[in-house]
């Protein structure tokens, strides 16, 4: 069985696909949002191939920042820069479904509902909710641009960060749940969920946040006075540990408590 897997750069303008050949003999599973799943795992069921040859690729009106996602119809979902900043829908033909126009570009990686939503922060300091058809759901504003791409909680809840330095968990019609704000900006740094419900989050203030499924805060961690920004976003072992990565040159493992 073939699979195939997705790159995306900043100096590049499309999307390219490679047959890669399973490590297993499962079906081909989804990839529904940043990092796969809610722990961030980012583990895939395929091996890389030994010698990758190209299946096809889709040019985008401009470069790619966004991650891909895939849907379990095997359609690609991914965001592209300005002055493109699009929604785009591939099939796994390489031919285009559709594409939906936000105001600003899309650094966020999208993420797809149980019900075929999709859903993608705007750097228009917009999350957009998209139905599968490529109709308009609905749009939530928060106080600046959003670049943390976006996960779908169990409870069909979207945990996402903003540059206003907010944690916002927002109902699946739209509507605030809560929000949470830190020290400072939540710049690239995407929540993960753990199986408690608990999300977790890096922000601008050099701090790993643990923020409860009711908005409230459960605790902080901070790293190292050299750091500057996170660009890392946590994931989540097995065991409950929280891993995350830090621009004063450590890898942080932080246990469910808060404690290193």
């Amino acid at each position: 069985m073939k699979s195939c897997t997705f790159i995306s750069a900043a100096a590049s303008l499309f999307i390219a696909a490679f047959f890669v050949y399973p490590a297993s003999a499962q079906p081909v599973g989804q990839w529904p949002m940043f990092h796969q799943n809610l722990r961030h795992t980012g583990l895939s069921d395929y091996a890389g191939p030994s010698i990758p040859s190209l299946a096809w690729s889709y040019k985008a009106g401009s470069w790619i920042n966004s991650s891909p996602a895939i849907g379990s119809d095997g359609r690609v979902y991914v965001g592209s820069y300005y002055p493109d900043n699009r929604l785009y829908r591939i099939n796994s033909d390489a031919s285009l479904d559709w594409s939906y126009r936000t105001a600003a570009l899309i650094d966020s990686s999208p993420a797809i509902g149980s019900d075929e939503k999709v859903y993608v922060g705007s750097a228009d300091n917009s999350l957009y909710s998209i139905n599968s058809n490529a109709a308009f759901g609905w749009s939530y504003k928060t106080g600046f641009s959003i670049r943390s791409s976006p996960a779908i909680g169990s409870d069909g809840k979207v945990y996402i960060g903003s540059d206003d330095k907010s944690l916002y968990g927002i109902n699946s019609n739209g509507s605030i749940d809560w929000s949470y704000n830190t020290g400072d900006q939540i710049y690239y740094s995407s929540p993960a969920i753990g199986s408690d419900g608990k999300v977790y989050v890096g922000s601008w203030d050099n701090s790993l946040y643990s923020i409860n499924s009711n908005g409230g805060l459960d605790w902080s961690y901070k790293t190292g006075n050299a750091i500057i920004w996170e660009w890392s976003s946590p994931a989540i072992g097995s065991d409950g540990k929280v891993y995350i990565g830090s621009l004063d040159n450590s890898l942080y493992s932080i246990n469910s408590k808060g404690d290193l």
